[in-house]
This record gives C-alpha cells, sequence and structure tokens, in this order.
C-alpha cells in the first residue's frame, strides 16, 4: 500500500516507511502480533501522523514544513489529547504481503483491543476483539 508518501509492509512485519522532501524514517511498528492486521492512521494539531494498532500499539511521527519526519516519544505520544486527532483511515492486511488502504467512508473507525482492557486514547470508538470488516 502506499498513500501520500507513506507506505506499510507486511511480511510477518508491520512497517511505515514515510518518504518526505527532506528525509525518510522507516520504524517498525509491531511484528507477527497474533490478530493485529490493521493500524488505524491520524492527524494531530501538532503535526503528527499516529498509528494506533489493534490491541494499543501507539506510533507517532512528527511531519513539519522543510524537516525530515521524527519520531515522537512515547511519553510525549501517550499524553496527548486523542480527542482532538483526525481520523484518516485504515490500513489492513488483505493477505500475506498485502495491505490496503481505507478511507473513513470505506471503514469507520473502530480500534479492536484483543484484551488489553482499554486504553485512553480514542476511547468511544474501542472495541473488545475484531472491528466489522
Amino acid at each position: 500500500m502506499c498513500r501520500s508518501g507513506a507506505a506499510f509492509f507486511n511480511d510477518g512485519r508491520y512497517e511505515i516507511l514515510i518518504d518526505a522532501p527532506h528525509g525518510r524514517l522507516r520504524r517498525v511498528l509491531w511484528e507477527n502480533w497474533g490478530p493485529a492486521t490493521k493500524v488505524n492512521l491520524y492527524l494531530t494539531p501538532e503535526g503528527w501522523i499516529v498509528m494506533l494498532g489493534d490491541g494499543s500499539g501507539l506510533t507517532a511521527i512528527a511531519l513539519f514544513e522543510g524537516k525530515a519526519p521524527t519520531e515522537v516519544q512515547d511519553a510525549e505520544a501517550w499524553k496527548a489529547d486523542a480527542e482532538t486527532w483526525r481520523y484518516l483511515g485504515v490500513a489492513a492486511s488483505v493477505r500475506p504481503g498485502l495491505m490496503e488502504f481505507y478511507t473513513p467512508d470505506e471503514s469507520p473507525e473502530c480500534v479492536p483491543l484483543f484484551g488489553v482492557g482499554g486504553f485512553p486514547h480514542r476511547a468511544m470508538h474501542q472495541r473488545e476483539g475484531h472491528c466489522p470488516d
């Protein structure tokens, strides 16, 4: 899947690659994590792209004009007010090696918990188990 300069790869490992005019950042989101097959994408008022994975994995990348993309420190990302985030859509594994991006119209926001019991981000969209396809 490639859209707006970001790519996700799935060979048992989920990564994001952000290729921006002033630099590139590649980050492993998780590896072979059982039922986790989707990652929700958000845009924050701070100018971050946030990836919220199935089961509560969270990664934030800062994208600022004229600068290389940088990873936001975990402590800072976890303190962010998620109610101000704009849901961009979801990247989902459709089969090994292939991920597709779905817009909010195609896939309404849903954050599957898979037994983690909840976390502070996007609480009203959390759901135990799988989200509907």
